[in-house]
């Protein structure tokens, strides 16, 4: 093999390094953010569903204000009060199956006892 064909070798093996390694951190960040949902699901299986307006200030999910909301935003399954942005996940519902908006976490935990 010549000098030439080293480099190019060389080359493509940082390219391959470089791109195990985003992928290693990018599955790391997935990782870590699965955990935090099944911690949520966890507390919420152990928590009172219900919320009352005047007692929310801020998105359960993302905590933005919620105040000037009127109604606020509610995940249909947890019953926590959400920002709109936070409860935009459906699931079907009811015999009729139709669309309820719950939060990531509800949605996370409703798609996994179906499958």
């Amino acid at each position: 093999m010549t000098a030439q064909n080293y480099k190019a070798r060389c080359f493509s093996l940082q390219s391959e390094l470089d791109t195990s390694e985003a992928v290693q951190k990018d599955f790391v960040q997935l990782s870590q953010s699965l955990q935090i949902q099944l911690e949520k699901i966890r507390q919420s299986e152990q928590e009172v569903r219900w919320q009352w307006e005047d007692d929310v200030e801020n998105c359960s999910g993302c905590g933005t204000s919620v105040v000037k909301m009127k109604p606020r935003p509610r995940c249909l399954h947890c019953c926590k009060i959400f920002c709109t942005s936070c409860v935009q996940h459906t699931v079907p519902s009811g015999p009729t199956r139709r669309p309820a908006n719950v939060c990531q976490v509800c949605h996370t935990l409703l798609n996994r006892q179906v499958n």
